[in-house]
């Protein structure tokens, strides 16, 4: 099964077409003590949420600390607020396109993040406040 991802390259291309990033959310993934960030994009050429993927695979990108996430936003002038979610918040079954594995509805995601039930796939926009 494909995820539903986006990679860089589309990305780049998109917004020199006059696309934009409509929203960045970060999942923040804890292992016992390794952390790492997911980032989650909505997009205005796409419905719903897609994980940030690699160039060349099928996995998603994952970023050490919460600063590289803040560079890599800066590198596509993305100025607006960036939600920071724990994998396996109840909240992220809300957003279409989360991974299962972080809390939301699609694919198999990574296997060892708690497994929360969905209650809106179809949700697009984070709740106010977040």
């Amino acid at each position: 099964m494909e995820k539903a991802g986006i990679r860089e390259a589309e990305m780049r291309a998109s917004l020199q077409s006059g696309e934009r990033i409509q929203h960045f959310m970060v999942v923040r993934r804890e292992a016992g003590e390794d952390v790492e960030y997911v980032v989650y994009l909505r997009v205005s050429w796409r419905a719903g949420y897609h994980v940030l993927l690699f160039a060349h695979h099928e996995k998603e990108r994952r970023f050490r600390t919460f600063e590289a996430v803040q560079q890599f936003a800066a590198r596509f002038d993305y100025l607006g607020p960036m939600v920071v979610y724990r994998a396996g918040d109840s909240a992220l079954a809300r957003f279409k396109g989360v991974l299962v594995g972080d809390g939301g509805t699609v694919g198999p995601g990574p296997g060892r993040r708690p497994r929360s039930p969905p209650s809106s796939p179809d949700a697009d926009e984070p709740p106010d406040g977040e």
